[in-house]
């Protein structure tokens, strides 16, 4: 297996769904839908949950995806199918 591939995978995922993420945590928090204000912390802490939680789950998904085609082209080399 090509440990760099998987990780080049992983990481490049992670940064899609590291955008994503921010991206809903500014969708679904819109001030104007919002009676009350928050204090800059906790506003920093939202967003950065959604960001976080996006990157951990592209990091996730890409290495995951990535380690099953390299597990597959693997296996088809060992059978002889091209």
């Amino acid at each position: 297996m090509n440990l760099r591939l998987i990780l080049f995978s992983a990481s490049m995922t992670a940064l899609v769904g590291a955008g994503i993420g921010f991206g809903i945590s500014k969708i679904e928090r819109n001030p104007s839908q919002v009676l009350y204000r928050n204090h800059y912390i906790y506003q920093s802490l939202y967003a950065r949950y959604f960001t976080v939680s996006g990157a951990i789950a592209g990091f996730l998904i890409g290495g995951g995806l990535q380690t099953i085609k390299e597990l597959k082209e693997e296996r088809d080399r060992e059978m002889g199918i091209e």
